[in-house]
């Protein structure tokens, strides 16, 4: 049961986390026409493990569920918290009808 709702409450993280920037790991927003509000947005660096990025949909729709130990460290301390109001920042500056980014593999991520 702990596990099935860790794996929920990642699943909410990593939904957010195609729209930020990671320590290792930098995504040019700038190719994608944002406005300047949701380009500042999503240009926010958060302090999450380089290997989140693998498991944030950038190359595939689809990824490998977390194991525990991992989930553990998303849903716990500051890369959790950092997500949640990053989240809340993008879904309020990223209204604009151009606020849109289809990184590789077509996916669009509004």
């Amino acid at each position: 049961m702990a596990q099935s709702i860790l794996i929920a409450a990642s699943l909410r993280l990593i939904s957010g986390v195609a729209a930020q920037q990671f320590e290792n790991y930098v995504m040019h927003f700038d190719s994608f026409g944002l406005s300047d509000g949701c380009f500042a947005a999503v240009n926010t660096t958060v302090s999450c493990p380089d290997w989140l990025v693998d498991h944030a949909g950038f190359s595939e729709a689809s990824f490998n569920i977390l194991p525990e130990a991992a989930l553990q460290t998303l849903c716990a301390g500051s890369c959790r918290s950092e997500l949640a109001t990053l989240k809340d920042r993008i879904s309020k500056s990223c209204t604009g009808k151009n606020d849109v980014m289809v990184p590789p593999g077509d996916i669009a991520y509004p």
